[in-house]
């Protein structure tokens, strides 16, 4: 809490505790992430997603469980067909006391499929926070990507592709790598930032996500199989099974289902997967 004449108070800039969220629609299929912050053992674990179908009454689709490690609310919702702008909102009640819960929503729009056939791509990679030592002006620093999130919106892109390196280690602040759970906490500090500077753009059209080799904290990355690796060039991971999957549920867990969900070496999920829209 704090008090004083020279405080002002601006519940439009809160940043949570729905902090973003991103979906596909393929095959009748459509798949929504929330991405919440690190809650408490107490805390509400569902939320609801309501769509607009009717002018006036949100109808709920889906109930989605809260994941912990990677603090996402995954929803699935079969047989949904995008051939107009739906809106819809996540709704979640946050608990502010032993017996008391405040509401919070979270807005956005299902994006029709192009009615002419023309589809508009906004591509984008290796986002990095900053360059070079941490000099606090536009030529240092470019989180929060406005400009770029801006020149994005102006095309009014149909679909989004982030293709790898949506964080890296360096950026702003340096790599916690152990122990596990610290580092856990440390790429969704680095994630959030992400989160935070595009949300304006995933929450109104379908995204597509994928993890690169910085996303894991490694360098050159080769999967191989998803075995452990000592070196970052021996192939595998260098970081633990339970970091990779956490990384790999943030950024793709609303993807469509996998061809093959078989997970490879050390329970490491997978997400080849196709895209019609």
């Amino acid at each position: 809490t704090a008090t004083g004449k020279k405080l002002a108070l601006h519940p439009e800039r809160a940043f949570g505790p729905l902090l973003g969220a991103q979906y596909t629609i393929t095959r009748g299929t459509l798949k929504l992430t929330a991405q919440m912050p690190p809650l408490g053992p107490a805390d509400t674990r569902t939320a609801e997603l309501q769509v607009r179908l009717r002018a006036g009454r949100w109808d709920t689709l889906a109930v989605a469980e809260l994941e912990p490690d990677a603090w996402i609310l995954p929803f699935r919702v079969d047989g949904f067909e995008a051939r107009r702008d739906v809106p819809y909102r996540i709704v979640y009640d946050l608990r502010t006391g032993p017996e008391t819960t405040e509401r919070f929503e979270y807005e956005g729009v299902l994006r029709a499929e192009p009615a002419d056939g023309e589809v508009v791509l906004a591509a984008l990679t290796c986002v990095k926070h900053f360059t070079g030592g941490i000099r606090w002006n536009h030529e240092a620093v470019w989180f929060p990507h406005a400009d770029l999130a801006r020149a994005v919106a102006s095309h009014d892109p149909d679909l989004l592709f982030f293709s790898g390196d949506q964080v890296y280690e360096g950026d702003i602040t340096g790599a916690e790598r152990r122990p596990t759970e610290t580092a856990m906490l440390d790429y969704l500090d680095k994630w959030y930032r992400w989160v935070w500077s595009f949300r304006d753009l995933t929450r109104d059209r379908p995204t597509i996500t994928i993890p690169d080799d910085h996303d894991v904290y490694h360098g050159n990355l080769w999967g191989a199989g998803g075995r452990a690796a000592e070196r970052q060039d021996d192939g595998g991971y260098t970081m633990p099974p339970e970091f990779v999957r956490m990384v790999e549920r943030t950024q793709t867990s609303h993807l469509p289902d996998p061809y093959d969900p078989t997970p490879v070496e050390q329970g490491i999920g997978v997400y080849y997967t196709s895209v019609e829209w």
